[in-house]
């Protein structure tokens, strides 16, 4: 996708389209990917006058067809709003005042005899067609609210008389009893919110399908989030608090991550979140210590979630989100001037910088931290290959975390730190219900690999050649 959005960014200057597209704004790379991966822009925009025609093959009921998704009026819409695509199908049709089922909408789901009449127990049967539970389980139904205190008897009063699916009715003591409970329990009338709906305008959502719909979306709250940062570790120790803080400053740059770069890949998020976390001292900083005084990269110093460094990846990121020149000649490091020149990747020719963005945005805000890490994730090349998400697909094994550690960091540093990360993150972000609080991982040890295959016999490992650390996994709440 990285590369499909840098080469159609290519198309507006390419000598066989530039005479359409003279004086014509240029989309950012940054802003295409966007428009490839989600059908518009999310964090970027395309700019004011900016050509960039998404069309997509679409099925209908009348055949296949292609749609323009960048012409105005077209709604794009995304699992959060349920889609009738997705299988989601909204009911409000009842006209009853009671709690009975009375749609005719569901009544024709459950006529599978097509007898234009639904008895209790035509739709038993019904409801044991996996076809219609799956339906079911997916329609949001609009009927009052069964906490709000107004129309209760109305609602309930088919319990006092004999009914197909209740053999024995409530007596009237019975029902006032009910009436009085459920009375004590109705809270809707006591909430002052102007935004919360009337009693008879509640939308009710299966609450299995709603749970599972909505915990694919994979967005972590800052709760969720300090879950994830480990308490104690070869890094060190934090406290529930300060591991709470740092998500609470970190979680939205770290969810748009990965709902841009990532995707809903549990393993491909617990693979960036162990290297995020060795190369930022888990959340703590966004700049390399020593601003990269007596390296060879000098002010190009790493910056962001995986510590940009080197002129080339900066020249990268300035070109995918199309950052412009900076209006003087002055920088933030004064190692870099209108005159300097840097090595552009270790032992390349030096090159002049300016009039180039200031590196220090990099790590200044955190957007930029981490469409910077995002970009050289989905960007790096590898064995014939682009794009990390390759290995992290791989799984979770310590071969990979090793393989992946050796493409961020290309030595040692902090290696066994980020084999630690990622078992421990296995155990949360997978959801693995194992007691054990306390394990021993073996890891090969990190060296470039030979093998011309993607990453698997990372390196050809013995059982004398592993490595092995002592993983914690302590409870993660306060």
């Amino acid at each position: 996708m990285y590369k499909r959005a840098t080469a159609l960014n290519g198309r507006y200057t390419d000598s066989s389209l530039a005479s359409l597209a003279a004086g014509m704004p240029v989309p950012s790379p940054s802003a295409i990917f966007e428009m490839i991966r989600f059908g518009r822009c999310i964090n970027d925009q395309l700019p004011a006058g900016a050509r960039f025609n998404h069309w997509r093959k679409v099925k209908t009921p009348d055949g296949d067809g292609w749609i323009n998704l960048s012409k105005a009026g077209v709604r794009a819409y995304s699992d959060a709003d349920f889609p009738e695509w997705a299988g989601w199908s909204f009911i409000n049709d009842d006209p009853t005042p009671d709690s009975l089922c009375d749609s005719p909408a569901v009544k024709r789901w459950l006529d599978v005899n097509h007898a234009g009449h639904v008895s209790h127990a035509d739709a038993v049967t019904a409801l044991g067609t996996n076809a219609i539970r799956q339906r079911m389980a997916r329609a949001i139904c609009k009927f009052p609210s069964e906490w709000s205190r107004d129309g209760l008897e109305a609602r309930y009063n088919w319990l006092k008389s004999p009914h197909e699916a209740l053999t024995n009715p409530l007596a009237d003591e019975a029902f006032t009893k009910l009436i009085d409970h459920a009375r004590d329990l109705a809270f809707w009338e006591d909430v002052s919110d102007p935004d919360f709906p009337h009693a008879n305008e509640v939308w009710h959502f299966p609450p299995t399908a709603f749970v599972r719909h909505f915990r694919a979306c994979g967005w972590l709250e800052a709760r969720e989030l300090a879950q994830c940062l480990p308490r104690r570790s070869l890094t060190g120790q934090i406290s529930w608090n300060d591991a709470h803080q740092r998500a609470t400053v970190h979680q939205k740059s770290l969810n748009l991550i990965r709902r841009k770069y990532l995707g809903e890949s549990m393993s491909r998020l617990l693979h960036f979140l162990a290297q995020t976390y060795i190369e930022t001292g888990i959340l703590s900083l966004m700049s390399e210590g020593g601003a990269g005084h007596g390296k060879p990269y000098g002010p190009f110093y790493g910056r962001g979630y995986l510590q940009l460094t080197w002129p080339v990846n900066y020249e990268a990121y300035g070109h995918f989100k199309r950052l412009p020149n900076i209006s003087s000649s002055i920088y933030s490091d004064s190692r870099i001037s209108n005159t300097s020149t840097h090595e552009w990747v270790g032992g390349s020719p030096q090159q002049r910088w300016f009039p180039r963005f200031d590196p220090s945005r990099v790590a200044s805000d955190l957007t930029n931290a981490a469409e910077s890490s995002g970009m050289f994730w989905v960007s790096k090349h590898f064995r014939g290959t682009t794009n990390i998400n390759r290995a992290a697909d791989l799984g979770v094994a310590p071969s990979v975390v090793a393989f992946i550690s050796w493409l961020i960091n290309g030595g040692t540093a902090g290696y066994a730190n980020r084999q630690q990360f990622a078992s421990m993150l296995r155990r949360v972000l997978t959801d693995e219900t194992s007691i054990v609080y306390q394990d021993t991982i073996t890891y090969p040890p990190l060296a470039p690999p030979a093998n011309p295959t993607l990453c698997q016999t990372f390196p050809p490992a013995t059982v004398a050649e592993t490595l092995s650390i002592q993983v914690n996994y302590v409870p993660q709440v306060p």
